[in-house]
Protein backbone atom coordinates (compact mmCIF):
# COMPACT_ATOMS: atom_id res chain seq x y z
CA UNK A 1 0.00 0.00 0.00
CA UNK A 2 1.37 3.43 -0.76
CA UNK A 3 0.11 6.12 1.05
CA UNK A 4 0.88 9.75 0.61
CA UNK A 5 1.56 11.79 3.89
CA UNK A 6 -0.09 14.47 4.98
CA UNK A 7 -2.70 14.14 2.31
CA UNK A 8 -6.06 13.52 4.25
CA UNK A 9 -8.62 11.91 2.98
CA UNK A 10 -11.92 13.90 1.79
CA UNK A 11 -12.39 17.40 0.39
CA UNK A 12 -8.30 17.68 -0.54
CA UNK A 13 -8.40 18.91 -4.07
CA UNK A 14 -4.72 18.65 -4.65
CA UNK A 15 -4.72 14.81 -3.27
CA UNK A 16 -5.80 13.10 -6.17
CA UNK A 17 -3.29 14.91 -8.27
CA UNK A 18 -0.54 14.67 -5.59
CA UNK A 19 -1.84 10.32 -5.90
CA UNK A 20 -1.33 10.94 -10.02
CA UNK A 21 2.26 12.85 -9.66
CA UNK A 22 3.54 9.86 -7.65
CA UNK A 23 1.61 6.85 -9.69
CA UNK A 24 3.15 8.47 -12.88
CA UNK A 25 6.76 9.08 -11.14
CA UNK A 26 6.94 5.35 -9.83
CA UNK A 27 5.75 3.79 -13.20
CA UNK A 28 8.66 5.47 -15.04
CA UNK A 29 11.05 3.73 -13.00
CA UNK A 30 12.94 0.52 -14.05
CA UNK A 31 13.23 -2.24 -11.92
CA UNK A 32 16.73 -0.86 -10.87
CA UNK A 33 15.93 2.69 -10.34
CA UNK A 34 12.80 1.26 -8.43
CA UNK A 35 15.04 -1.00 -5.86
CA UNK A 36 17.57 1.93 -5.40
CA UNK A 37 14.46 4.08 -4.70
CA UNK A 38 13.45 1.67 -2.22
CA UNK A 39 17.01 0.46 -0.72
CA UNK A 40 17.35 4.49 0.48
CA UNK A 41 13.79 4.20 2.13
CA UNK A 42 13.99 5.09 5.88
CA UNK A 43 12.49 2.15 7.94
CA UNK A 44 9.49 3.08 10.09
CA UNK A 45 9.17 -0.52 11.59
CA UNK A 46 7.98 -3.94 10.98
CA UNK A 47 4.48 -5.44 12.34
CA UNK A 48 1.83 -8.25 11.42
CA UNK A 49 1.17 -6.76 8.18
CA UNK A 50 5.32 -6.52 7.47
CA UNK A 51 7.73 -4.06 7.28
CA UNK A 52 7.19 -0.05 6.46
CA UNK A 53 9.21 2.35 4.83
CA UNK A 54 9.19 6.36 4.19
CA UNK A 55 10.91 7.61 0.75
CA UNK A 56 10.16 10.86 -1.23
CA UNK A 57 8.56 10.92 -4.61
CA UNK A 58 8.41 13.90 -6.89
CA UNK A 59 8.75 15.67 -3.47
CA UNK A 60 5.81 13.65 -1.80
CA UNK A 61 6.27 11.93 1.61
CA UNK A 62 5.26 8.54 0.96
CA UNK A 63 5.55 5.16 3.48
Amino acid sequence: MVVCEGLPGGGDPGRLSDYDTVATSLALLGDAELRELVDRATPLGTGIGGSSARLHVSGTPVR
